[in-house]
C-alpha cells in the first residue's frame, strides 16, 4: 500500500501506479509528484485523472499539466468545468475528448453545458453516445447543447437518439412547453445537419406543426433531398409569414424549378423579409429571367421590373409593381406609380389611393404621380371621377385636402 512520504521519491512507474489508488489523497499526491518531476511521459496519465470522480484531484492533475508545458489544455479543461462556454473557440486538441465526457457526466449544469457545446466543436464522433444520452439531461439548456453539438458532429448513429427525443418533445407536460418548444427547434436543425434522407419523413411531419413548421422548412432546405419540393410549395400560401420565408429559401436551396412562379408572386408579399427570401431563392433556380427579374426587384428598378414582367410573367406585373410602392427609395415609388397608370390595371387602384394620402406618402411627387395614375387608370377603364383623397387620417386632424 502506497504511502504520502514515499511518494515524494517514487519512481515514474510508482507514481503512474499511484494514480489508480482508491485513496484520493493518494491519487492526487501521485498527480502533483508527477508534475514536479517534468517528466512529459506522465501527460497521457495525467488526461486520464481529469476525468477522476474528485475534484481535488482533477485540479492536481491540471496543475501538473500546467507544470509539464500543457497550459492551453489545462486551461480549456479548467474553464469547462467552471461553466464557460466561450472557450470553445479554442478547442481543436483531440486529446480533450475524455475529459470533456468526464464533465459531460459528472459536472454541474454550466459544466455539463459547455462540455456539450465544445464536444460539438472538437467534432469527435466518440462523443456521440454520451451527447445522445444528455439530451434526457434534467436542465433544458444542457439539452438543446447536446442536440446543437450531435447536429455538427454529423455522425449518422446521431440520427436515431435525434428523432427519438423529437417524437418524445410531443408528450411533454404543458409546464415546460417553452423549453420543450426551443428543443424541437434545435433537434429540427440537427437531423438536417445528419444530413441522412431517412429523416425526410419526420421532418415533413412537423410542418404539420404550426409553431415548428418554420424550423421545418429550414430544415427541410438544409437536408437537401427534392422530395421535400412538394411540401415546401404548399407552405407558400401559409398565413405564417415566418414560414413562406423559411419554405422560399427552402426551394431555393433545393432547386426546384416549379417554384419559380409562386417565388415571383412572393416578391410582391407584404412582410419585406418574405420578399427578400423570394427574391435570394430566385437567385438559386435555373430560370435566367426570372432571377434577373427578381434582381431589378430588390435594386427597386421599377421600369426594369415592368419590361421584365411584361415578357416573362405578365400576370405578376402589376401586383410587383403594387409592392414598389412601398420601396423605401423615393425615386423608385415615383416610377412604379407612373407606370401603374399606364398599365390601366383596376387592381392597382386600391394602393394607389392609399399611397396619394400624405400620411402614407411623405413625398409631394409620389403623391401627384399617384393621383395622375388613378385619374388615367379611371379614364381608361371608363368610370369618372375618382376617389377624395380625406383632409386627414382616420381620427387626425386634416393637413392637406384633396390635392397636394
Amino acid at each position: 500500500m502506497f504511502s504520502l512520504l514515499p511518494l515524494r521519491t517514487a519512481g515514474f512507474e510508482a507514481l503512474a501506479a499511484a494514480l489508480a489508488h482508491p485513496e484520493p489523497g493518494m491519487r492526487r499526491s501521485a498527480a502533483r509528484a508527477l508534475g514536479h518531476r517534468g517528466d512529459r511521459r506522465a501527460v497521457p496519465l495525467l488526461l486520464v485523472v481529469l476525468a477522476d470522480e474528485e475534484a481535488a484531484v482533477r485540479r492536481a492533475a491540471l496543475s501538473a499539466l500546467e507544470q509539464l508545458g500543457e497550459s492551453m489544455l489545462a486551461m480549456i479543461v479548467r474553464d469547462i468545468w467552471r461553466g464557460n462556454p466561450g472557450v470553445v473557440l479554442l478547442v481543436s486538441d483531440a486529446r480533450l475528448v475524455e475529459p470533456l465526457l468526464a464533465a459531460l457526466r459528472g459536472g454541474d449544469a454550466g459544466a455539463r453545458f459547455a462540455a456539450a457545446v465544445a464536444l460539438g466543436a472538437l467534432g469527435d464522433a466518440r462523443a456521440v453516445p454520451a451527447l445522445a444520452r444528455a439530451l434526457s439531461d434534467d436542465v433544458a439548456a444542457v439539452r438543446i447543447a447536446a442536440a446543437g453539438a450531435l447536429g455538427e458532429l454529423r455522425d449518422p448513429q446521431a440520427l436515431r437518439p435525434l428523432l427519438e427525443a423529437l417524437e418524445a418533445g410531443r408528450e411533454a407536460p404543458d409546464a415546460v412547453w417553452t423549453d420543450t418548444w426551443n428543443l424541437q427547434n434545435a433537434l429540427l436543425l440537427a437531423i438536417a445537419r445528419v444530413g441522412d434522407r431517412r429523416a425526410l419523413a419526420s421532418l415533413v411531419a412537423a410542418l404539420g406543426d404550426e409553431l415548428l413548421a418554420p424550423q421545418a422548412a429550414r430544415a427541410l432546405g438544409l437536408l437537401g433531398d427534392s422530395r421535400a419540393g412538394d411540401p415546401l410549395l404548399s407552405c407558400l400560401p401559409s398565413r405564417n409569414a415566418h414560414l413562406r420565408q423559411a419554405a422560399a429559401v427552402a426551394l431555393g436551396q433545393l432547386g426546384e424549378q416549379r417554384a419559380a412562379s409562386d417565388l415571383l408572386q412572393l416578391l410582391a408579399d407584404p412582410s419585406p423579409a418574405v420578399g427578400r427570401a423570394a427574391a435570394a431563392a430566385l437567385q438559386e433556380l435555373d430560370d435566367c429571367d426570372a432571377a434577373e427579374l427578381a434582381r431589378a426587384f430588390m435594386q427597386g428598378h421599377a421600369g426594369r421590373v415592368s419590361e421584365l414582367a411584361r415578357a416573362c410573367r405578365p400576370s405578376a406585373e402589376t401586383a410587383l409593381l403594387i409592392a414598389l410602392l412601398a420601396d423605401r427609395r423615393p425615386v423608385t415609388r415615383l416610377a412604379a406609380a407612373r407606370r401603374l397608370g399606364e398599365l390601366g390595371d383596376p387592381q392597382a387602384l386600391p394602393s394607389l389611393h392609399e399611397q396619394s394620402r400624405w400620411w402614407n406618402e411623405s413625398d409631394a411627387p409620389v403623391r401627384h404621380a399617384c393621383r395622375a395614375a388613378i385619374a388615367g387608370i379611371r379614364r381608361a377603364t371608363g368610370a369618372v371621377g375618382s376617389e377624395p383623397v380625406p383632409a386627414g387620417p382616420p381620427g387626425g386632424s386634416g393637413r392637406e385636402g384633396t390635392a397636394a
